[in-house]
């Protein structure tokens, strides 16, 4: 007997093994997801049962549609200064945290370091605070050179969140729809929001290098609050469509077949459902079903074992 197996054989063997551990990883994954998604309906009805499935109660409740943007806190207004001509930072009037009124002096610049030399400062355009100081006095700036941004002016009386919509959501979208926001340095405090803004047109696919139409979009920040700072990375939920006071049920009850929708009663009953609003986690049921209805789903993590 040969006890040193080919390597064609071993490749084949390793294969099989690599193929079936991936088919158990998909098995396993599907089952979490049934459980994970039987948790977050807990509070509302859905408990085990025997026989190895999971039950859930009709309820009442409200349903909302959302669509995820990501974008970044953005002032109301914005002050670039830039040096106006290659040269010297003559003086500073401003620090980073301070306040200025429309008109203030903010930076002085000069062609040269002499000091007979008659300039006039750089003023502030509107009422604002500094937010960026990146230049010293006495150094040289080129004008045209990448870093001749001195110093930043931001109008923080009202922050938004800028961000681009696709163009697979952009009908969705309407002003005056209520947004919540979700700040990444944050965690997971939210903050109430409303689309202020939805461009008409799209925006240059070969300037942004985007494959698909994207849309700016101007969210207004509702809350008012401190730590909230421009440029910082955020998540905006927008409410799209509602459905309240109507007749909910977790999605992964609702099965379909080739005659439509329907659910599986607690008795083992088939029935027909007409669906309406529909989230990631829940349905609306606009026929077939009654308040606290009990339906069931096979529970694959408690299905009963079988006498060998």
């Amino acid at each position: 007997m040969n006890f040193f197996a080919k390597p064609g054989l071993i490749r084949s063997i390793g294969s099989f093994v690599i193929g079936a551990l991936l088919v158990v990883s998909l098995l396993v994954g599907a089952f979490f997801v049934v459980a994970k998604r039987a948790t977050w309906w807990s509070s509302s009805g859905v408990a085990p049962h025997s026989g190895g499935s999971l039950t859930a109660s009709v309820k009442r409740g409200d349903l909302f549609q959302r669509v995820p943007i990501a974008g970044f806190v953005a002032p109301r207004k914005r002050l670039d200064v830039k040096a106006p001509y290659s040269g010297y930072v003559q003086r500073l009037y401003v620090k980073v945290g301070g306040s200025v009124r429309t008109g203030d002096p903010l930076v002085m610049f000069s062609p040269s370091l002499g000091q007979g030399e008659t300039n006039f400062p750089v003023r502030a355009s509107f009422p604002g605070v500094v937010t960026q100081v990146l230049k010293t006095e006495g150094e040289y700036i080129q004008e045209t050179g990448e870093q001749n941004l001195v110093l930043r002016v931001d109008d923080l009386s009202q922050l938004f969140i800028q961000a681009a919509i696709a163009e697979l959501d952009v009908a969705k979208v309407k002003n005056g729809q209520n947004a919540k926001i979700r700040i990444s340095s944050l965690g997971d405090e939210q903050f109430e929001a409303e689309v202020e803004e939805v461009s008409l047109s799209a925006k240059d696919k070969e300037k942004w290098g985007s494959t698909s139409a994207e849309f700016q979009l101007k969210v207004r920040i509702k809350n008012k609050d401190a730590r909230l700072r421009p440029g910082m990375s955020a998540v905006v939920d927008i409410e799209t469509n509602e459905a309240r006071n109507v007749l909910v049920l977790p999605l992964e009850y609702i099965q379909r077949s080739t005659d439509g929708t329907f659910v599986t009663l607690v008795s083992g009953e088939k029935r027909p459902v007409k669906l309406g609003l529909q989230t990631d986690e829940a349905v609306e049921i606009q026929s077939g079903l009654v308040e606290r209805d009990e339906v069931r789903i096979v529970d694959f993590l408690n299905l009963p074992k079988v006498d060998e």
